[in-house]
């Protein structure tokens, strides 16, 4: 777990899950973290503020520095792969960062699909990439960031914000979910299709429980039921909320 506040990484043991250790190795001022994405055991990446990118093979060994602002300083609200070697990052006022090679070099994308901030993103495939902002949009590209087009869904564009995407079982799975704000309230959509369409859940009777926005998504990632959908975030301005 990342703390911006700390600047650091939080661990704990699958053999003892209610006991933490904080660890501050490797990370630095001006680059607190923000966004992590953890492919194995072995392979944890790290963005966060002033375009800072880390890597850790080992959580509670701490961390090493992959990008240090240098190629952008633009805060990175969070980062994805499709696998260890093709990964992309994303942050204020349309940032788009890529590697092709683990991160041992990252570059700008060609191009960004706007200037807003990105919240969220999701790499199905080296060259197909999804991404959502804080004005409520969500784009995508099918040529590595080349060139991009929107993703439209059936909710107010333009307000509230992105707050994650996931997809379940592998980065490419038809399944996937993406949680929007209002700036009212947070709702949770579903993709059959990959992407192409989205419908708010849930699907039967009922309503989405209360909440002042929803930050994150996660699904279910192995040989596992891809109905399985978890979203955090603010109940009220004091306590948080996880929907399942």
């Amino acid at each position: 777990v990342i703390s911006h506040d700390t600047g650091s990484l939080h661990v704990a043991a699958l053999a003892d899950p209610s006991t933490w250790t904080e660890v501050t190795t490797g990370f630095v001022a001006g680059g607190e973290p923000m966004g992590i994405f953890t492919l194995s055991s072995t392979q944890t990446w790290i963005c966060g503020d002033g375009g800072t990118i880390y890597f850790t093979d080992d959580p509670t060994g701490g961390v090493t520095v992959q990008a240090d602002g240098t190629l952008s300083a633009a805060d990175l609200a969070a980062i994805h792969g499709c696998d260890a070697m093709n990964l992309i990052a994303v942050g204020a006022a349309g940032a788009v960062l890529v590697t092709a090679n683990g991160g041992a070099t990252w570059a700008l994308a060609d191009t960004s699909p706007t200037v807003d901030n990105l919240t969220c993103c999701w790499m199905r495939s080296a060259h197909c990439w999804i991404v959502g902002d804080d004005a409520g949009h969500l784009w995508y590209t099918k040529n590595g960031g080349a060139s991009w087009a929107e993703l439209r869904f059936a909710s107010v564009a333009g307000t509230g914000a992105i707050g994650g995407i996931a997809f379940a079982d592998h980065p490419d799975s038809p399944f996937g979910y993406l949680v929007h704000n209002t700036g009212a309230k947070g709702f949770i959509y579903r993709t059959l299709d990959g992407g192409n369409s989205w419908y708010q859940l849930p699907d039967g009777p009922g309503a989405t429980p209360d909440n002042d926005s929803l930050n994150a998504v996660a699904c279910a990632m192995g040989p596992t039921s891809a109905n399985f959908v978890v979203a955090g975030g603010d109940l009220d301005g004091t306590n948080g909320v996880v929907i399942v």
